[in-house]
């Protein structure tokens, strides 16, 4: 009887040993189907975003309708779209994506309902600060990494700029170069009836301001802009009445230092903080096409300079540069009281591409002769005073021996006399209040 019992237990003691051994094989073999996944971790503008949405879900709406609109065959997810968000604030630029990527930020928020996105103040104050995160990104040493595909893209010019020793740290470094000398010449430097080209640029075009600071601006929708708000209740605004507006557009591969295109004295000269905003089509073979059309850039980030060229044009010339999209930083160098010379440089851009207005009052009397989508070098003659647009060359001065060691003359002009041209002051140096 004992040795049946002893035979029962062991049997038993086995059985239990092989199931739970079998149960140890199992877990191992077949691991729970539910797994907890790690929590994503995104750049802190991301997560801003991401807070606003859950507190804001009009915007959370507005924002995935967009989405759907933008891509239909394949509208990605929030996730998807924080992850690609993510990857644009700290992007590397290169030749090939710097742009794709600006273009793709902007079409992807342009198809909310009732255009809530670009209106509503706390999503446009993220649109501003996600560009500012971008841009603070672009100033670190980890963003010169895709500058030498720049380096060896012909369209980009390189052997027109200066390279310090050591190389740009920066990619903002590198996108703000300067041209070395001699690259840009100015064009008939003491003739003051010669306007020039503020900025490497595609000329947009040219519109009458009327005598209620408006310009009329045909185009899919037909509007009329205000130049008082352009200017920003700046004291000269009224100036403007009567007079012209100019707009050119500067593409991601252009210079981006921009100088003024007439002689003066500097009397305002600020930063407009503004939107951060680019209209963007999709063409028929499916890629993306920034417009660069005129109209958003009366509300966007921009410098402002006024100058006072009585003495030289006639009247007031005020020059916008614009900052486009990401470039935000629209920096300016020359302060009131200084007095320019036709062509000094008066600040720079910060990445991206961008745009530049100038407005003449009616009393300059100016002739604008450049042609619509037509590219211009900064310092080439663009405009006249007082004078039709000429079939040739303008005229300028001659080499002149007066003791003023910048009177260097110009032999692609034709020569004309000192006392031939209006207001000419050879010795008139740069003075400061």
């Amino acid at each position: 009887m004992k040795k049946i019992l002893v035979i029962l237990f062991c049997m038993l003691f086995l059985t239990l040993g092989l199931s739970a051994g079998k149960e140890k094989v199992d877990k191992i073999k077949h691991p729970p189907l539910v797994k907890k996944c790690p929590k994503i971790k995104h750049t802190p503008i991301v997560q801003k975003l991401i807070t606003i949405l859950e507190t804001r879900p009009d915007l959370k709406k507005a924002l995935l309708h967009s989405l759907k609109v933008a891509n239909r065959l394949y509208a990605p997810t929030l996730e998807e779209y924080y992850k690609f968000l993510d990857e644009t604030v700290t992007l590397i630029p290169t030749d090939r994506n710097i742009l794709d990527y600006i273009k793709k930020f902007y079409y992807l928020l342009d198809h909310p309902d009732n255009g809530l996105l670009q209106r509503d103040e706390l999503f446009v104050q993220w649109m501003v600060q996600f560009a500012n995160d971008w841009g603070k990104f672009l100033d670190t040493p980890a963003s010169t990494l895709g500058i030498k595909t720049f380096l060896s893209n012909p369209h980009f010019h390189i052997d027109d700029y200066q390279q310090d020793p050591s190389g740009w740290r920066t990619f903002n470094q590198f996108f703000a170069r300067q041209v070395r000398p001699g690259k840009r010449p100015i064009a008939c430097l003491y003739d003051d009836r010669v306007v020039v080209s503020p900025a490497d640029s595609a000329f947009v075009g040219c519109w009458p301001i009327d005598e209620n600071s408006t310009i009329f601006v045909k185009n899919k929708n037909d509007r009329e802009y205000s130049i008082k708000e352009l200017l920003d209740k700046s004291p000269y605004e009224d100036r403007f009445k009567g007079g012209k507006f100019y707009h050119a557009f500067l593409n991601v591969n252009d210079y981006h230092r921009y100088h003024v295109p007439v002689a003066g004295i500097v009397m305002e000269a600020r930063v407009i903080t503004g939107r951060v905003y680019l209209e963007v089509e999709k063409c028929n073979d499916g890629s993306l096409s920034a417009d660069d059309k005129t109209g958003y850039q009366f509300q966007q980030a921009r410098g402002l300079i006024v100058i006072d060229s009585t003495k030289h044009v006639g009247g007031y010339v005020a020059v916008l540069p614009i900052g486009m999209a990401q470039v935000s930083s629209c920096n300016i160098t020359a302060q009131v009281g200084d007095w320019l010379h036709k062509g000094e440089e008066f600040g720079y851009f910060l990445f991206g591409g961008s745009d530049i207005i100038i407005l003449f009052d009616k009393d300059c009397n100016v002739n604008i002769c450049m042609k619509p989508n037509v590219h211009y070098n900064q310092g080439v003659a663009v405009a006249y005073i007082g004078e039709p647009c000429p079939d040739g060359r303008p005229s300028c001065p001659a080499k002149v021996d007066l003791d003023c060691p910048q009177i260097l003359g110009e032999p692609d002009c034709i020569p004309c006399l000192p006392s031939e041209l209006p207001n000419y002051d050879p010795c008139e140096v740069r003075k400061k209040k």
